[in-house]
């Protein structure tokens, strides 16, 4: 058969370009994210690279995109019931929408706990990195185990004019000893030796088939929705035409390359420049071995003028391309954001800050953090959600994203401002108590299950309340009465005496 596996390659006929770009601009940047194919780590790595400005651009922009889409501060999305479901089922009643806010933040809470329990965050940054320098890759997540991502050269992909995938074929090397006992995958020379599995998936009616091969056997078959499809493909940039999308690095490949020509001129011109020689003149009275072997603060027969040293007089011509440096410098420092001070150097920063970079992140690279915020951030929650189990049956309830998810500590604030207004009115007691912590606690991300009473804890409190003062009072009243009549007693029996 192997159809699965001759789907795989014909994906792959228009590949080799996009490797050989990727492979370029990995040697401007960092070359390890990118080798030459059939490279191994027992081999020396080709590299032509005279400078750091690269990889500490790539990954100061990584850090940035990933600490806005999964900052550590906050909870990075929103679930959001559905408006006008939400009136339809509420009906007016504002306990029942109380406790519908209450599920979803504990929810919310829930699932962001899982996030970080699954160390999702740390493989971001080598992806966002990667889509820089090679501009697509397929997200897939490993179940309890958090994600990891394929490389160009280990998938292909079928896109529309979009550049939302059709198809996504991967090509794994696995160990025989890693496949479950009883799958019939034929004969394996040596145990020790690896085995490729071959996957597809194939969308058709908004349904996704998978299927699976080994040594030409089809070894299994699935069917996914959108929101269960263990994979996701990812890329940076896309142009109607395209077969893979690019990456950020093809847009500034000239700046880098002239920054790495510039770079190794003056890096080899200081080597020369700061080489020592010292020059005696052969015809005159000093001699050559007595300077060589001459000890600080000896005394030698000699001229001084028969001794000079090597000087380069390059002065004024390594001081144009050190100009030119600098603006390249500058180009590329603003065009990854490195030049950015939004955001403090501290483990744990503010939301307004995290708002502020991504807007930033928005404007500047055109839409990019919008992008990741729906295909990274939002399918992130979406396979958390499935392996717990997280449905909302009674009730349609959106999975909000990027900025607007973001949004939540401006509601606080605006929040805030409104009741300072009603207390200003006098007219605090027109407040729902509840229902204002409750909304804090969404906008907070703080899971409310069990931190608040009940209202009917708040009114047996305060019966019980009630009823104390009414014990203490009749206890003064009949400490103050038997007091009354103690002292008529004691005046009547001195009137009669």
């Amino acid at each position: 058969m192997a159809e699965v596996k001759q789907r795989y390659t014909e994906l792959r006929q228009t590949v080799n370009q996009y490797e050989t770009r990727a492979e370029r601009y990995s040697i401007l940047t960092i070359p390890a994210v990118f080798p030459k194919d059939g490279y191994s780590d027992s081999q020396k790595m080709e590299d032509s690279l005279s400078h750091s400005l690269g990889a500490m651009a790539v990954n100061s922009l990584s850090a940035k995109i990933v600490n806005s889409l999964m900052p550590s501060a906050s909870i990075p999305f929103k679930l959001d019931p559905d408006s006008q479901a939400m009136e339809m089922l509420t009906d007016g009643d504002s306990k029942l929408r109380e406790e519908i806010n209450k599920m979803t933040s504990t929810q919310s809470v829930r699932i962001n706990k899982e996030m970080e329990a699954q160390d999702m965050r740390t493989p971001l940054y080598d992806i966002v990195g990667y889509l820089q320098i090679v501009g697509s890759c397929v997200i897939e997540k490993v179940v309890g185990k958090g994600i990891r991502y394929h490389g160009l050269r280990s998938f292909g992909v079928s896109l529309d004019d979009s550049g939302n995938p059709l198809e996504i074929g991967l090509m794994e090397e696995i160990s025989p000893r890693n496949i479950p006992e009883g799958l019939d995958i034929g004969e394996v020379d040596d145990i020790n030796d690896t085995v490729k599995l071959y996957t597809l998936y194939q969308l058709e009616d908004s349904t996704w088939t998978m299927r699976q091969e080994i040594n030409d056997k089809l070894i299994d078959e699935r069917t996914y929705t959108d929101e269960t499809l263990p994979v996701q493909y990812v890329g940076w940039s896309f142009n109607k035409g395209d077969t893979y999308h690019r990456p950020y690095c093809e847009q500034w490949r000239g700046d880098l390359n002239a920054y790495n020509q510039l770079s190794r001129v003056l890096n080899d011109g200081s080597v020369i420049a700061s080489k020592s020689l010292l020059f005696v003149n052969p015809m005159g009275v000093t001699k050559k071995v007595h300077v060589a072997n001459s000890l600080n603060g000896d005394v030698l027969d000699g001229r001084m003028d028969d001794v000079t040293s090597f000087q380069l007089d390059k002065n004024f011509d390594f001081k144009i391309p050190m100009e030119r440096l600098s603006q390249l410098k500058d180009i590329l420092s603003r065009a990854f954001l490195m030049n950015s001070s939004s955001t403090r150097d501290a483990e744990r920063v503010t939301a307004q800050e995290v708002a502020y970079m991504a807007r930033e992140l928005e404007s500047t690279l055109s839409g990019i953090y919008s992008k990741f915020a729906t295909s990274i951030t939002k399918r992130l929650v979406t396979w958390v959600m499935n392996e717990l189990n997280i449905k909302f049956d009674t009730i349609d309830v959106n999975i909000i994203t990027g900025l607007n998810a973001l949004g939540k500590t401006a509601e606080s604030q605006k929040l805030d401002g409104l009741i300072q207004r009603i207390v200003q009115l006098n007219a605090q007691n027109r407040l729902n108590a509840a229902e204002v912590i409750n909304r804090y606690a969404l906008y907070e991300g703080v899971d409310p299950t069990g931190l608040f009473k009940t209202d009917s804890e708040v009114a047996q409190e305060q019966k019980a309340s009630q009823e104390q003062m009414q014990e203490q009072t009749m206890m003064q009243e009949g400490a103050a009465s038997l007091g009354r009549t103690a002292g008529e007693g004691a005046g009547q029996k001195m009137t009669q005496e």
